[in-house]
């Protein structure tokens, strides 16, 4: 999550001073709550395997999908952060933590 320390992003005109400190909060929460998941090689491929089975979903959406396939990734996303099953649960923090990786990146997005 050194990523998301970077000064460049933090000043990036593209990205509110608020939305980085609140990305800021959720990495921490995040961290809190699945530590294992900040331990290189602490994912399984299988977990890995299930969380990018749901994004390739919103990537490989025609156009006129993509809208609701985001709503559905939101959707799943939050059932499994609420979700009583251990596996659903680290899949949740797989994506959670993929897409804080990704952030790094948003700064090149058009």
């Amino acid at each position: 999550m050194d990523n998301l320390q970077n000064p460049t992003l933090r000043q990036n005109d593209k990205i509110h001073r608020d939305t980085v400190e609140k990305i800021n909060e959720l990495v921490a929460k995040n961290h809190e709550l699945f530590p294992q998941h900040y331990e290189p090689g602490q994912n399984s491929e299988e977990i890995d395997a299930a969380a990018n089975e749901h994004f390739q979903r919103v990537f490989s959406a025609d156009d006129n999908q993509v809208d609701s396939r985001i709503e559905e990734l939101i959707k799943t996303m939050q059932n499994f952060k609420e979700s009583p099953e251990v596996k659903e649960q680290e899949i949740y923090a797989c994506m959670l933590h993929g897409l804080f990786d990704e952030y790094r990146f948003l700064h090149r997005y058009p």
